[in-house]
């Protein structure tokens, strides 16, 4: 057959030829009207069917198609200027080589939608010819370079991109993606993430190690399985419970923004830079970091907080801002800060700090340490009113705990060690405790011993409140010298248990105020304060004092010591009851340097205060002559009687026992109650004392038939300004076995017999 131009007309067909291949001044319908008139002029030379197929060709052509069962193999090249199509081919094709595409026209599709996937060696988006995007129909990868020319564009729409090695996108050029689209960086070699905003999800997969080409935003689906992510531009990650693998590094400046709600996790963290960040700034959402093998930045946790669940080393800064922290294994600290933000911070591994500080600014904001807290050279800071709870050990160095502060040692093993500083509140709880002191140390604000916390403090200083303590466990102060001291005038102890050993008091005294010393039960209150400065009083409880009856007396010993004079106070000893084993304990009396009768000092039992608590009182300390330094006690064995009314013998209420004396009790006339024997009663007595006193003092016989009988403790008189010992016609006293001693006035009208 002629060549065209050899036929009619025929380089009119070459040129409508020429026009179809090169397409470059004129529209190819302008192209096919073109060659219709060509055609017309071609004669009978050529069929009918040949024409139509020729107006086909240069209408349609220009795309690669995709028939079933087609391979491409080779590393050659296709430049494609229409579509690739696949229409009915179910089946995944791969085309080796590279592929252009390359089309003047302003849109071009891979892909027939519905259909298989396409595969490619080299994909190059190219501009040659302006303008324009290609467009995924069907899901595409891309194993060796996908490269989107400038000013070219590249739409995935709701398929997959998998790519598995470089890319690269050319000024002006872009990569769209949509929801439902995915975009897969798949390299086994290093590969780099395109910087761009992803509508649809990102995964991150193969061995390669990763990087961001530019800033990358992902909203949709996140999740990173692959080789480790070096976060050198900023990731923003908006989507819902994302996940990561490894973090190689976050580079100076950059941030790692994760902003979705629902879980987070991250499975390393090899290390941050000092300038760069992780950030959870989800209105929900957990994130999870497992290992974190440094951070030289800022970790920050969102509203839900963060936790580390394996080892974590810190040189930067943590934070839980708005949530809890949690440290589930060990924690090595050599610098920066752990800052509890508005959230507390949980630490259930073991501690080292060689440098920087953890820290805590709120009481609703503790530092909870679960193990044992190793601090050589970093601090543990509570500012504020925070807080921190310590259940094992902690060494002193580096702690600083501000005046509101609260600091909880909440250990359950046996004797958990105090840790020897100042504190603010200082809360003991769940265990035994035992703090030695190597320096005076204080307490700015409160002592809380709570129950099964039985405290011991050792060591030859004072222990220093300034605010109160409450006591439902014992709290021991073993060196006497060196007591609990308060130097608030408004503290007080409180609660169901007490200080064992000494308490000492110094402030202004004011008249008429009750101070408690070693329990809320042991109180002295001034009425006359005079130069009173200090006062200390020691109790031992299970201690008998010097010259006590083993079952007589309540088993503990006190002792007082002042600084002061001129003044004169009710005192009140407290006890528990269980320390008294007698019968009566309405005959508790104190006393004073042992046992001697002198000193036996009259007061009022009053049971049941402060749970446990029961007490005595002596009113007038300065009639009772207290001397500083002595011990004193609370014993009945001498059945003391002492008058508390102006009133008669024979009447219960006369006595401060609420019963009438008995031949085998000691009486004691109060100074200013003085007792009177009705006419006709015989009164009886172990021993009688009428004490000094006024006007209204004294013993006195109403009638002619009273009669006194007392045996081997004798008459003591002391009154001199009231009745003293007055015996009326027909009455009479008899001793036996014992001595009238006279140091008052005696007015005799009857019969006195010392026998």
């Amino acid at each position: 057959m002629d060549h065209p131009e050899n036929l009619p007309g025929g380089r009119n067909v070459e040129q409508c030829n020429n026009n179809k291949k090169t397409n470059n001044d004129i529209s190819k319908r302008s192209n096919i009207m073109q060659c219709a008139k060509v055609v017309k002029n071609l004669g009978r030379g050529l069929s009918a069917l040949l024409i139509l197929a020729l107006i086909a060709t240069m209408a349609l052509g220009q795309n690669l198609v995709i028939g079933t069962g087609s391979t491409y193999g080779g590393t050659g090249t296709y430049t494609i200027k229409g579509n690739i199509t696949n229409a009915g081919v179910a089946a995944a094709t791969t085309i080796g080589g590279t592929v252009t595409m390359n089309s003047g026209t302003a849109l071009q599709t891979i892909g027939s939608a519905g259909q298989g996937a396409i595969n490619f060696g080299t994909l190059n988006i190219n501009t040659t010819f302006g303008a324009k995007t290609t467009t995924m129909a069907v899901s595409t990868g891309v194993s060796t370079s996908l490269s989107i020319a400038a000013a070219s564009g590249y739409v995935v729409g709701a398929n997959t991109l998998t790519i598995d090695a470089l890319s690269s996108i050319g000024a002006g050029g872009s990569l769209t993606t949509v929801a439902g689209s995915t975009v897969v960086y798949d390299g086994g070699a290093a590969q780099t993430v395109l910087g761009l905003t992803y509508a649809g999800a990102v995964t991150l997969s193969g061995a390669g190690a990763k990087n961001l080409g530019a800033d990358v935003i992902v909203n949709g689906a996140f999740g990173h399985a692959g080789g480790a992510l070096t976060v050198d531009n900023n990731l923003t990650i908006s989507s819902a419970t994302p996940s990561l693998a490894t973090i190689a590094t976050v580079g100076a400046g950059k941030a790692l923004t994760l902003s979705g709600t629902g879980a987070k996790g991250i499975t390393t963290v090899t290390t941050t830079t000092a300038t760069g960040t992780i950030a959870n700034t989800g209105a929900t959402g957990l994130l999870t970091i497992g290992t974190l093998s440094d951070n030289l930045g800022s970790i920050t946790g969102g509203a839900s907080g963060l936790t580390f669940t394996l080892g974590a080393t810190n040189h930067g800064t943590i934070t839980g801002a708005a949530g809890p922290v949690t440290f589930s294994s060990t924690l090595a600290q050599a610098g920066g800060t752990i800052t509890a933000g508005s959230g507390t911070v949980v630490f259930n591994g073991a501690v080292t700090q060689t440098g920087g500080s953890i820290a805590s600014a709120a009481l609703a904001n503790v530092l909870n340490f679960n193990a044992a807290v190793a601090n050589t050279a970093g601090t543990i800071d509570l500012t504020a009113t925070g807080a921190a709870q310590f259940a094992s050990t902690v060494n002193a160095a580096g702690l600083n705990f501000a005046n509101g502060t609260t600091v909880t040692y909440d250990g359950i093993a046996a004797g958990q060690v105090i840790a020897d500083v100042n504190y603010g509140n200082l809360v003991l709880t769940s265990g035994t405790k035992t703090w030695t002191l190597a320096a005076a140390r204080t307490i700015n604000n409160n002592l809380d011993v709570q129950a099964s916390s039985a405290t011991t403090v050792n060591g030859a200083f004072d222990l220093n409140v300034t605010g109160n303590v409450t006591l439902a466990s014992t709290l021991t102060k073993t060196v006497a010298g060196n007591p609990v001291s308060f130097a608030s005038a408004a503290s007080t102890v409180s609660g169901t248990s007490e200080i064992v050993g000494s308490v000492r008091r110094t402030h202004a005294f004011v008249a008429a105020s009750p101070y408690t010393f070693n329990n809320a039960a042991t109180v002295v209150t001034p009425s006359v304060v005079g130069t009173l400065s200090s006062m200390t009083i020691s109790s031992l409880p299970a201690t008998n004092p010097t010259g006590y009856q083993v079952g007589n007396s309540v088993n503990r010993k006190y002792s007082s010591a002042y600084v002061g004079a001129g003044f004169t106070a009710d005192v009140q000893l407290g006890y528990i009851a269980g320390e008294y084993t007698g019968t009566l304990p309405a005959k508790l009396k104190f006393f004073q340097g042992g046992i001697a009768k002198a000193n036996k000092i009259g007061g009022a039992y009053t049971p049941g205060i402060s749970g446990s608590f029961s007490y005595v009182k002596l009113a007038a300390l300065a009639q009772a002559s207290l001397t500083s330094g002595l011990e004193l006690g609370i014993d009945d064995r001498y059945n003391m009687f002492i008058s508390k009314a102006i009133a008669n013998w024979d009447v219960a209420t006369t006595w401060d026992v609420l019963a009438i004396p008995g031949a085998s009790d000691d009486v004691e006339i109060a100074p200013t109650f003085a007792v009177t024997i009705p006419n006709g009663y015989a009164a009886v007595a172990q021993s009688v004392t009428i004490d000094a006193g006024v006007a209204t003092g004294g013993l006195s016989f109403a009638g002619p038939a009273g009669s006194l009988a007392v045996g081997a403790g004798g008459v003591t008189n002391n009154n001199v300004t009231g009745n003293g010992l007055t015996l009326v016609a027909g009455t009479s006293v008899t001793i036996t076995g014992s001595d009238l001693t006279n140091n008052g006035k005696i007015t005799n009208a009857g019969t006195i017999t010392v026998q």
